[in-house]
């Protein structure tokens, strides 16, 4: 009898299958962190989008609190210097207009409170393609009469 050196067949494809069955788990929890990456991703940029987007409408009424005008889906702000700023909901798109221009897209619903504007407060409510709904409540900082 002589040795010889090396696998056999046998022991090649063992070890074949044993690095398959590895490599398709490592692939798998790869494809399923880039899908969560991926989600998380996607929150945070509408979450972003649209915290600016509250910010700016904020800053505007801010500026001009005594030409504040509201209905339950329009905002208009007059400015002292160029033509009123409006924002209208366009529920058919679900698209949020600032005077005609597309400034938020894929939205489920723009409400505004305007009952309370007498009172100076303003509830602007946003509600993304998730249903999660964006409240805030600008108090309007009006100059003495």
């Amino acid at each position: 009898m002589y040795k010889q050196k090396g696998m056999t067949l046998l022991e090649v494809l063992a070890a074949l299958v044993l690095v398959s069955i590895v490599m398709t788990l490592l692939i798998g929890i790869i494809i399923n962190s880039q899908n969560n990456f991926n989600r998380q991703e996607a929150t945070n940029l509408n979450t972003v989008d649209i915290t600016l987007l509250l910010n700016k409408i904020t800053s505007e009424i801010r500026k001009n609190p005594d030409a504040v005008l509201a209905t339950t889906h329009e905002l208009k702000i007059a400015t002292e210097t160029a033509s009123p700023i409006i924002y209208t909901f366009d529920k058919e798109n679900n698209i949020l207009l600032r005077n005609g221009l597309t400034i938020a897209s894929e939205l489920s619903d723009f409400k505004i409170d305007p009952e309370e504007l007498e009172d100076d407060i303003l509830n602007l409510a946003i509600t993304d393609s998730k249903l999660k709904v964006w409240e805030i409540k600008v108090v309007l900082r009006r100059g003495t009469e």
